[in-house]
């Protein structure tokens, strides 16, 4: 099954032509076009500081910021009644949640998150996160819960575990990541490599540089699913993957064992493996395809087993 992500609300944002201005923590109870008026510190009585209530919302921070004076609260709270949301341009710090989206079909782009507890967390299905930069996060950069999400181009710099996902139909784009991993899972683990994924499908890794770790990707019972434009070096495992029907393309990197394929009817292509002290690939299981691989350098280049 596809990953079927969208802009939300692109048609209804170009017939907007009134714009409401906020200047203070508030509710958004209907439809409409919202910008901050200037920067905002504090939360309500609710314990977040701007609600949304209502479908078909814009909500531009034109540069501005939403801040606690210590970590508290959450800045923006995204109601599960709401749908075709985008929030955009704006920077917020010193919250327990950046934001939280509970909503559908919702996007969130041009975010800075400092010093929150989790940037960004996403309780539903149909979510765009695109250039965001976060960093120094001590829980999450981004947790997400649900289906047909879509990160991409985004910056995660000592962000705790960098990245939670949780759900199905999942896509991460051009994502940097720093001192922080990603955790793929529907089950919560801890003190794992820099790509988790546990008993998932249709997963697609694109165009990611892996940070140095004991493990680069590590995927246990994932199926279907595609990696594709991956380098790193450094790790004891560059990609360890438990699975069937898996493609792995175009792999640059060098570690002790860069790419593990554990399972059947899996595509390892186009791979450039160096300085590998012991193998280049080390793959078990049955109907595999290996094709376009150069290894260098390697105590073994390719071990196969089954």
């Amino acid at each position: 099954m596809p990953v079927h992500l969208i802009k939300p609300i692109t048609a209804y944002a170009q017939s907007i032509s009134n714009e409401s201005f906020i200047n203070s923590c508030t509710n958004i109870t209907a439809p409409g076009y919202y910008i901050l008026n200037n920067s905002i510190q504090g939360i309500q009585g609710q314990g977040y500081c701007i609600g949304i209530f209502s479908n078909n919302v814009i909500l531009n921070g034109q540069g501005n910021s939403l801040s606690m004076s210590f970590v508290n609260g959450t800045g923006i709270y995204i109601s599960p009644i709401s749908h075709n949301i985008i929030i955009e341009n704006m920077s917020l710090s010193d919250f327990n949640i950046g934001i939280s989206a509970n909503g559908h079909n919702i996007t969130i782009e041009n975010i800075k998150g400092l010093f929150d507890g989790v940037v960004i967390s996403i309780n539903n299905s149909k979510i765009n996160v695109e250039n965001a930069f976060l960093l120094d996060n001590f829980i999450y950069g981004i947790n997400a819960t649900g289906n047909n999400i879509l990160i991409n181009n985004s910056n995660i710099i000592d962000s705790g575990s960098g990245l939670y996902i949780n759900g199905s139909n999942v896509r991460l784009d051009y994502i940097k990541l720093t001192n922080g991993g990603v955790y793929l899972t529907p089950n919560s683990i801890s003190n794992a490599g820099e790509v988790i994924a546990f008993n998932s499908r249709n997963l697609s890794l694109y165009n990611m540089n892996l940070g140095s770790s004991a493990v680069g990707a590590e995927l246990y019972n994932v199926n279907f699913s595609r990696l594709i434009n991956i380098s790193g070096s450094d790790y004891l495992y560059g990609i360890y993957i438990v699975g069937n029907n898996n493609t792995i393309k175009n792999v640059t990197g060098s570690s002790n064992q860069e790419i593990y394929v554990e399972g059947n009817y899996n595509l390892i292509e186009t791979a450039n493996l160096t300085l590998d002290t012991f193998y280049g690939i080390h793959l078990l299981g049955n109907h595999n395809v290996i094709r376009d691989i150069e290894t260098q350098m390697t105590a073994y280049g390719v071990n196969i087993t089954g």
